[in-house]
């Protein structure tokens, strides 16, 4: 699958969009559901026999404009459709749209799929999100941990906090006191503060040091705050009620997708079922690779970056 084949509506044209749908008659209507998640694949899709409701957005947006939106939303199902086919009905991914963000979200149903790389410990250097996955004959993966980053340059050679792989401290001290993201030895997700000691009693096998936390137990446990909790780019790693993992990248910082808050990463997540959920590294870091192409809209101006760690997913006969 091409990068250019996964399409990007910008929020501007969804308001656009949205507006004109207000205008029409309300019997013509369909309800928007009250999270304000704007899905035209879903509008057009249940719309676009109807004569009446296609003619009037014609009325309102100019017809070359709504036939470039069909033609964009049928393009984009397909690509929904053949991800899913591809995956097996393991891996299934998709798309959320919001008045401020655009989010590409991945479902590995099997969370023993996932691993954490990070950097060898003979570099100082990180590697690219691409390497990682290519280092592993992976299919998927998102970044992870974070690192030194002056001035937003950074190689991703020096790890924040602690590193946690097959169960070994790798990176940082036992005294360490983090905000520490991985999974235990049962596939479950952690987000907890905690020392490099503590993390390994309890089990983890893979980790890494971000935040803050976001859900546990299916509530909120972000208290607000923060230098950074603004509209950005966000990578999220989430667990729903039946194990399944959630890889979230949003975009951000562009005219398409402004980026997310914390609270409105929340917000989405709680509409799906998600136990427990960690806010990873974000910003110019913030990338999803599948099956060897990049399907989020990336803001980092050097192409992928070089990160400490990663979360890929396995090919399913690993």
């Amino acid at each position: 699958m091409k990068k250019n084949n996964i399409i990007t509506i910008s929020t501007i044209a969804i308001i656009i969009l949205i507006t004109a749908i207000v205008n029409l008659n309300k019997s013509q209507m369909t309800n928007l559901n009250s999270k304000n998640i704007v899905t035209l694949k879903h509008y057009l899709k249940e719309n676009a026999t109807n004569n009446d409701i296609i003619n009037n957005l014609k009325n309102n947006l100019g017809a070359s404009r709504v036939n470039d939106l069909l033609e964009k939303d049928l393009e984009y199902s397909k690509n929904q459709e053949y991800l899913k086919v591809e995956s097996n009905k393991d891996l299934e991914i998709s798309k959320y749209y919001s008045n401020l963000f655009e989010a590409t979200i991945m479902e590995i149903k099997d969370p023993a799929r996932i691993k954490m790389v990070s950097k060898p410990a003979s570099s100082s250097t990180g590697l690219t999100l691409a390497e990682y996955i290519s280092s592993q004959d992976g299919i998927a993966g998102i970044n992870a941990g974070g690192f030194i980053d002056d001035g937003g340059k950074g190689n991703g050679g020096t790890p924040w906090g602690i590193v946690i792989k097959d169960g070994k401290l790798i990176y940082g001290f036992e005294n360490e006191y983090t905000s520490v993201i991985g999974l235990n030895i049962d596939n479950t997700l952690v987000v907890e503060d905690m020392t490099g000691k503590q993390a390994l009693d309890w089990g983890l096998t893979e980790a890494v040091t971000f935040g803050p936390a976001l859900i546990k137990n299916y509530e909120s446990v972000y208290t607000g705050g923060g230098v950074v909790n603004n509209l950005n780019p966000r990578t999220v790693i989430a667990q729903k009620s039946d194990g399944s993992i959630l890889f979230v990248v949003i975009d951000g910082r562009q005219p398409s997708s402004f980026g997310a808050r914390y609270s409105d990463v929340i917000d989405m997540l709680l509409t799906m079922d998600v136990k427990t959920a960690g806010n990873l590294d974000g910003g110019n870091s913030s990338e999803m690779i599948y099956d060897g192409q990049v399907i989020n809209s990336t803001v980092s101006f050097y192409g992928g970056r070089a990160l400490p760690s990663s979360f890929i997913v396995s090919k399913e006969n690993q």
